[in-house]
């Protein structure tokens, strides 16, 4: 599971550059029973997930896990947020279920927080957009006045009236 948002900070303002902000963060939660064959699954769904991460530096991690070929559940978890890391991307592994620490004291969970971030961006990005609606909307009557005002001036000229 995960979320990605790239784009402007937030709060997101009309007008913002987009596009020069990433948060993201990427959870895997996998055991293996035969990691001779499994391994190469793992590769295939970390490229697609987090393109950029090559699977030679997860190798060693993961097979510090196996035992008679086979693993744990594993927990990988691949996060990036400019304001923290520069853009760096970051990564971690372990057996347990990872956390992310939210301020100087909150702690929760990895899923927990993707599922708090996701409706947070969809959120931002649903007000942003009602915004915008509202402003086309707002325009979109101020044409129709200036239309219907023309009207009336060219009737009224038709007519001979003032």
């Amino acid at each position: 599971m995960g979320y990605k948002y790239y784009g402007a900070k937030i709060p997101l303002v009309k007008g913002s550059p987009w596009f020069d902000y990433r948060d993201n963060m990427t959870y895997i939660c996998l055991a293996f029973d035969d990691w001779q064959n499994d391994q190469e699954m793992v590769r295939f769904v970390v490229s697609n997930h987090v393109p950029g991460f090559d699977f030679s530096f997860i190798r060693p991690h993961l097979e510090q896990f196996v035992t008679d070929n086979m693993t744990p559940f594993i927990h990988l978890l691949f996060w990036q947020d400019d304001n923290l890391h520069n853009g760096e991307l970051m990564f971690s592994v372990g057996v347990e279920i990872p956390t992310v620490v939210q301020g100087e004291q909150e702690i929760e969970t990895a899923p927990a927080y993707i599922d708090r971030k996701r409706i947070f961006y969809e959120g931002e990005l649903n007000r942003l957009d009602a915004e915008f609606q509202e402003e086309e909307q707002k325009r979109e009557m101020q044409q129709q006045a200036r239309n219907q005002r023309k009207l009336i001036r060219e009737a009224k000229k038709l007519l001979g009236l003032k």
